[in-house]
């Protein structure tokens, strides 16, 4: 397995934002999800605001899990690639602390259950 440089993702990224959010994703070599990942324009602009709308900060991608596994799986990825993380939960926070620039949004909200 290849890995993807930080220059050559953010650069990626870059020419996707520029693009105006062009379906090409910037997220690749995925490991298997059972949720879904998103990288499309809306999804990421709703995770780039924080509750008070102060602050504005675009990943690439926001998470959907659909199990755990999933987040582990998403961490490690990103953990192999020097990507951030924000973990959010119902949006409400006030200073940034579930956004994060160039990097993955994992939205929380579906692990809302416990499944036995």
């Amino acid at each position: 397995m290849s890995h993807a440089t930080r220059r050559s993702f953010l650069k990626l990224t870059a020419a996707m934002l520029c693009a105006g959010g062009a379906q090409t994703s910037a997220v690749q070599e995925l490991p298997a999800l059972d949720g879904q990942l998103h990288d499309d324009l809306s999804t990421r602009q709703a995770a780039a605001t924080d509750w008070g709308g102060h602050v504005h900060r675009a990943p690439v991608a926001v998470l959907t899990p659909a199990s755990v596994a999933d987040v582990v799986r998403i961490v490690k990825y990103a953990n192999q690639r020097r990507l951030k993380i924000a973990m959010r939960g119902q949006g409400h926070s006030v200073y940034g602390q579930a956004q994060v620039d160039g990097g993955i949004v994992i939205d929380s909200r579906t692990l809302n259950a416990i499944k036995w």
